[in-house]
């Protein structure tokens, strides 16, 4: 488990790569990439790849086994 500033990240790859501010990855590979800010993903993979960062607006939840995966939504 790593807290860093405003971003937790609890299990393997869980916010490995350029979490946003208050940011929280909860599982193996959530929130592993590019996760924006304020986003929330816990599961196996939710939130993995680019969550909620087209503009960059976060504030997107994902919570499952795959919720957003890939490429999830501003404020979704």
């Amino acid at each position: 488990m790593q807290v860093l500033n405003t971003k937790i990240h609890l299990g393997t790859g869980a916010g490995a790569i350029s979490q946003g501010t208050d940011g929280i990855a909860i599982g193996t590979n959530a929130g592993k990439t590019s996760q924006s800010i304020e986003c929330i993903a816990i599961g196996t993979n939710a939130g993995q790849t680019y969550q909620a960062s087209g503009a960059g607006n976060g504030y997107s939840v994902a919570v499952g086994y795959n919720a957003g995966q890939t490429s999830q939504g501003d404020s979704s």
